[in-house]
């Protein structure tokens, strides 16, 4: 009878090791479950009527999980330690979101028509005062514009006025100025003319002055022919250089006798310069003595 119960015995341990080691082995192995974070609850709010919010049922309970049946072992001495199986999780049940509903508009009480009649009038009294406004204030920008209009014409007025008074003392400026310059040229040809008679007078006096020198220098040269007498005269034309020096003489009327002619003419050759001329202005020259007129009647001539 040992026999057949060590037999038994021994496989009932063997089981048990094998059982335990693969209890071991799987929790060894086994994923950590993983931790999932709390999940914050959104709640959506509608505001609604008390009335209308239907009655709430409660949501239903989560069903438990019924564990895994044990297994049937043969009854061994010592009793197998049950399996420790996880709790199920217990799923977050979502509240369902509440539907609003519309809210409920009060209806308006109708409100009572408009009198046409009054408010007829009531326009018709706007568009009256409207009209007497744009009347009033288009009198008044017309009043105003004739008030820039009359001050323009003023202000225009006085400038002309102004022009001319300030062309009228322009004229009277220039006439006076005309008549100013009109003396001073009247009195200036006046002093001129008063001048050149003063200048005349005297140059008449300078070239009467020089020909009588001219006239005593040929007869202080002039040797008496024979045949002269009383009475003869001749005229010779004497050409001479600012410088007083003789350059030519001719006879341009003779006396009737060739001797005394030619005695002029000698005397004339023999004066040869009348140095006195240099005196004389350039134009007083050359209108008197560049060629001079000389009649020749001496004075120491016989009965």
């Amino acid at each position: 009878m040992a026999r057949p119960v060590a037999v038994p015995l021994t496989i009932s341990l063997l089981l048990h090791a094998a059982i335990l080691a693969l209890l071991a082995f799987n929790f060894k192995f086994a994923p950590e479950p993983k931790i999932l974070p709390p999940q914050p609850n959104i709640i959506e709010a509608t505001l609604v009527r008390l009335d209308a919010i239907p009655s709430a049922k409660p949501a239903p309970a989560p069903k438990p999980v019924e564990a895994p049946p044990q297994p049937i072992v043969d009854p061994a001495p010592k009793p197998e330690p049950p399996k420790p199986v996880e709790p199920p999780k217990p799923e977050l049940s979502k509240p369902e979101p509440v539907k609003p509903t519309p809210p409920v508009v009060p209806t308006k009480p109708e409100a009572p028509k408009p009198d046409l009649e009054k408010q007829k009038q009531i326009e018709k009294q706007k568009l009256l005062e409207k009209e007497q406004a744009d009347a009033a204030k288009k009198a008044e920008q017309q009043k105003q514009e004739a008030e820039r209009t009359r001050k323009q014409q003023e202000a225009q007025r006085k400038e002309q006025e102004q022009q001319e008074v300030q062309r009228k003392k322009q004229q009277e400026d220039l006439a006076r100025k005309q008549r100013e310059q009109a003396e001073k040229a009247a009195l200036a040809k006046a002093m001129a003319a008063e001048e050149d008679a003063m200048a005349a007078a005297n140059s008449q006096e300078a070239i009467t002055s020089y020909q009588a020198v001219i006239q005593r220098a040929v007869q202080n040269n002039w040797s008496r022919p024979p045949s002269a007498r009383v009475g003869m005269k001749c005229i010779l034309m004497v050409q001479l250089i600012p410088t007083g020096e003789v350059v030519d003489v001719q006879l341009v009327k003779s006396s009737g006798d060739d001797a005394f002619d030619r005695s002029a003419i000698t005397a004339v050759k023999k004066a040869g310069q009348f140095p006195e001329l240099k005196n004389l202005k350039p134009a007083e020259f050359e209108k008197n003595f560049r060629r001079l007129t000389m009649p020749f009647t001496p004075e120491d001539l016989r009965q």
